[in-house]
């Protein structure tokens, strides 16, 4: 049996974005997604931190 989230997930529309980090395409299903994976939204993290503290 099918969790009742996975089949509205299963139905949303997937587009192709770029990542806020490297630039590269990836695809996703929510429009709220900027990184095409966990590595870069760390590397983007530890940007900001740094650029933070030579402020």
């Amino acid at each position: 049996m099918t969790h009742p989230a996975a089949a509205l997930r299963a139905m949303r529309p997937v587009k192709s974005y770029a990542c806020a980090q490297c630039g590269r395409e990836f695809t996703a299903s929510d429009e709220r997604a900027r990184y095409c994976s966990n590595r870069c939204r760390q590397a983007a993290k530890y940007a900001r931190l740094k650029a933070e503290k030579d402020r």
